[in-house]
């Protein structure tokens, strides 16, 4: 690394941007269980949201940015599993995220090692092909994700969503990947194997400086019912 690159790369900017894989798109959470299955009553099933009995009507006013994960279990599977009085509908299990995106429309500023901070008047972020719609990443995700990786860890019919954080440095190169949250059935770890595959960004800028870049995304796994 140059001596200019080392000096540039002492800054930190904590800008995030995000896009899902296989994309979601913002609709309503019933919209995404009508996806998921086609025989899944989720009107008549018995809905646990973080463990709390819910209504239906609650579902709507659930964000997808909010998801962690969504379970289906049919009559089958929920009897076992919760038993007839509970499960003879079925049940639906949603978990919401505990760390959202505190960051997303604070102000644009990346701060320094001595505490300091500089404002941002023109800042770019790190990109895949210097691509910013995200067709770039969901290309990488398409070729390189195992999307099968729940199904293979026994994963009920839903949704299960990995968010993760990163650093590219200077030279485009991703570091310090954190996976705050774990949906379970093996995405993470799928994710994290993903993350080790990934080619080079082209690093951020700030007021046309490089910076170090942390950056958000997300990978979605939707496993429908067979």
């Amino acid at each position: 690394m140059t001596n200019a690159l080392k000096k540039l790369s002492r800054f930190l900017c904590l800008f995030y941007f995000s896009f899902s894989a296989y994309t979601l798109h913002a609709q309503s959470l019933p919209v995404y269980i009508k996806q998921i299955s086609k025989k899944f009553n989720a009107e008549e099933a018995t809905i646990r949201i973080n463990n709390k009995l819910a209504d239906y009507s609650a579902l709507s006013g659930i964000a997808d940015t909010l998801l962690l994960k969504v379970e289906l279990y049919q009559k089958k599977e929920a009897i076992a599993l919760y038993g007839k009085e509970e499960g003879r509908n079925g049940v639906l299990l949603v978990t919401l995220r505990k760390h959202a995106d505190e960051r997303r429309g604070t102000p644009q500023y990346i701060y320094h090692k001595n505490g300091d901070s500089t404002y941002c008047e023109q800042q770019t972020p790190a990109t895949l092909d210097h691509d910013t719609t995200g067709k770039s990443w969901l290309n990488f995700l398409v070729k390189n994700l195992n999307a099968a990786a729940p199904v293979d860890a026994g994963s009920p019919p839903g949704l299960y969503i990995v968010y993760i954080t990163f650093t590219v440095d200077a030279e485009g190169n991703v570091t310090d990947l954190q996976i705050p949250e774990d949906p379970g059935y093996g995405t993470s770890k799928e994710v994290r194997r993903l993350m080790k595959t990934s080619p080079k960004w082209q690093p951020g800028t700030c007021n046309g400086n490089i910076i170090l870049y942390r950056a958000i995304q997300r990978v979605t796994f939707m496993v429908n019912e067979g």
